[in-house]
């Protein structure tokens, strides 16, 4: 916590802002893109358990 303060200064300019925001948004992209890959591999591990029961 105490890095994160000491990088972001007290009265940041509109593009230090938007360096933030865009920082952020590129970072939830990069993890719900994760979170969605891994979800397809896993269900493609049960439907192709599913197939081999049938």
């Amino acid at each position: 916590m105490l890095i994160a303060e000491a990088l972001i200064p007290l009265h940041p300019s509109g593009w230090q802002m938007a360096g933030f925001c865009c920082a952020g948004f590129l970072l939830v992209m990069f993890v719900l893109a994760f979170q969605a890959i891994l979800t397809a591999l896993i269900g493609r591990i049960f439907t192709s358990t599913e197939k081999l029961k049938k």
